[in-house]
């Protein structure tokens, strides 16, 4: 166990402790006040797509504008950065954090009235966060959120090799987990922490977070099964990453280095 996350190990003589696999990304979240981990909002899918196509779909942000354009597209680009580049990544062995860009400025459209009435008066950070950030001042001063404390900031992806996104915005987590079934099928799982309502407004507000977290979702997954039948369909034998997907270069990377690895010891560089 780490920080209250539950890691399974098969090896009947684990070659190395989860301390050691973890390394320095155990080390760099340590401490983290995981809040409202008593009441979550879960989704499933089954879903015929490689569980690497699924876990990139969640890996990089410039297809947010056009993907999620009526959901998020406004509150992850501006004009200051239209195509959602990354603010910061860094890597640790597998491991690795993915610092994503959002607008301050956002505001909700004149004619949506119920997003404006749920949110008077309330600070979430952005529209992806559960709870008021005054009531997150502990998770926030942590130094591994926000690393480069820039007010552009909307999230940080925190990436546990091979199958774990730990999503951190200024109103709580949630998590991502990829479980391969077949070479063309993932049973995929979300678990978003929210807290308890204690107001009808608080209420009004997390229904209104919920519809659209399950809008962003479906838009996400929905097109995975599109990208795996393109990848199927083998019209290409190459595929450009572009700095905005480091972290999907960086998956891949790994993925080969533990396939062609002996050891566990091996695949760490340990």
């Amino acid at each position: 166990m780490w920080e209250g996350w539950i890691f399974l190990n098969h090896q009947k003589q684990p070659e190395v402790s989860l301390q050691e696999f973890l390394g320095d990304f155990g080390t760099r979240f340590a401490g983290v006040s995981w809040e409202n981990t008593d009441t979550s909002l879960y989704f499933e899918a089954h879903l015929d797509a490689n569980w690497k196509v699924l876990a990139d779909a969640f890996s990089e942000t410039y297809h947010i504008p056009s993907i999620h354009p009526a959901t998020i597209g406004k509150t992850f680009a501006s004009a200051v950065n239209p195509h959602s580049r990354p603010l910061d990544a860094r890597f640790w062995g597998p491991h690795r954090q993915f610092s994503t860009f959002g607008n301050p400025d956002y505001a909700p459209p004149e004619d949506a009235m119920v997003e404006k009435m749920a949110y008077a008066n309330r600070d979430t950070g952005n529209v992806l966060g559960a709870a008021e950030t005054a009531g997150m001042t502990e998770y926030l001063d942590h130094p591994a959120i926000n690393p480069k404390q820039s007010k552009h900031w909307a999230l940080d992806i925190a990436v546990a090799f091979p199958t774990l996104h730990i999503n951190l915005s200024p109103g709580g987590f949630w998590s991502h987990r990829f479980w391969p079934i077949s070479v063309n099928r993932t049973r995929w799982e979300a678990e978003f922490h929210v807290p308890k309502p204690l107001t009808g407004r608080e209420k009004l507000q997390q229904e209104l977070y919920i519809t659209r977290i399950a809008e962003i979702l479906l838009e996400d997954v929905t097109n995975t099964e599109r990208t795996q039948r393109g990848i199927e369909a083998g019209a290409y034998d190459t595929m450009q990453l572009q700095d905005g997907e480091v972290q999907i270069r960086h998956n891949l990377h790994h993925v080969d280095r533990w396939v062609n690895a002996r050891t566990v010891r091996e695949a760490l560089g340990i």
